[in-house]
């Protein structure tokens, strides 16, 4: 399974959630799935169909836009203070 980088003020806040929410246990979570059983659900016929819609690399001025939204929204800077 390939990690999606995230921008630390988002990481920060989502291991904050995490803590606070009901759904901590690390089954709650559906990130971890495998994409053959992705495509099996979703009901594609070709595996790049699902890839193709449900991957992506994250570019670093991508990380960078993201970190300029959290900003924006007021959860960038008091998340990594």
């Amino acid at each position: 399974m390939t990690q999606v980088p995230l921008h630390p003020a988002l990481a920060v806040y989502l291991q904050q959630w995490r803590r606070e929410t009901l759904h901590s246990k690390d089954s709650d979570w559906v990130f971890d799935v495998n994409l053959k059983t992705a495509q099996t659900i979703l009901r594609h016929k070709k595996l790049s169909t699902t890839a193709d819609i449900y991957t992506h690399a994250v570019q670093s001025n991508q990380l960078a836009a993201s970190g300029q939204y959290l900003d924006a929204i007021k959860m960038g800077s008091q998340s990594i203070n």
